[in-house]
């Protein structure tokens, strides 16, 4: 069984003052959906406002000799005023039977979520970097290697599996049917707009003269609303 959820990459939040958070782990990830708390609410929009701070160090706090100009409200206007929100992290790719696990690659983030429509199109789309994800085109599967350094099939590597890296014969990659993916995408978007509802919650609480500035801006951003069309 595949499973598809937009997530965020977590950062260090220890420092992090302007509003409550979770104590999670750095280089986590944190499943975005209606179900999170509201400690992990504050987190994700903690690492979205940081991370859109070009003044900021990573842990609400500026780079500076002293602390954001404005707390939470200066915080979330500057993540308003950003060209476009990004967001680190992005899709991950579940085989719930056999374990195998694609992570968003550094650099295509969620605001990029819906690029993997391409792949019903006959598209490949790039999938970022470090490790950078390897796709190949079989009929109407797709089969997904975590890292293209590893990935091993006829096409990719020639050698007869005795002859490969111990590392990479148990490499198990994903296999994903094209047909099932407007499906799976709709779970996706289905789990994004629960995470907008408690975005407006969180809003209402800690920035409520912002908060249908900050929906509609990450709605529009991060491609949350609107239809989910293969030919889109």
């Amino acid at each position: 069984m595949i499973v598809m959820d937009p997530v965020l990459e977590t950062s260090e939040t220890s420092g992090f003052t302007h509003w409550p958070v979770a104590d999670l782990p750095a280089h986590g990830m944190l499943v975005l959906s209606g179900e999170l708390s509201p400690l992990e609410v504050g987190t994700a929009m903690a690492i979205l406002a940081t991370y859109n701070d070009p003044g900021d160090d990573g842990a609400g706090r500026d780079g500076g000799d002293g602390p954001l100009v404005g707390g939470a409200a200066g915080l979330i206007r500057r993540l308003l005023d950003a060209e476009c929100v990004l967001a680190q992290g992005g899709v991950r790719v579940q085989d719930l039977e056999s374990g195998a696990t694609l992570e968003p690659g550094c650099c295509f983030g969620l605001e990029s979520w819906r690029d993997w429509l391409d792949f019903t199109r006959g598209v490949t789309p790039w999938l970022g970097h470090s490790p950078e994800p390897y796709a190949e085109h079989l009929g109407s599967v797709v089969r997904l290697w975590p890292d293209r350094s590893l990935a091993h099939s006829p096409t990719t590597d020639p050698r007869p599996l005795d002859s490969r890296p111990a590392d990479t014969t148990d490499l198990p990659p994903l296999e994903l049917r094209t047909a099932d993916l407007p499906d799976l995408l709709t779970d996706v978007q289905d789990k994004l707009r629960g995470f907008l509802r408690l975005v407006e919650r969180w809003a209402d609480r800690y920035v409520p003269s912002l908060t249908s500035a900050l929906v509609a801006k990450l709605d529009e951003d991060l491609g949350i609303g609107g239809p989910l069309a293969a030919d889109e």
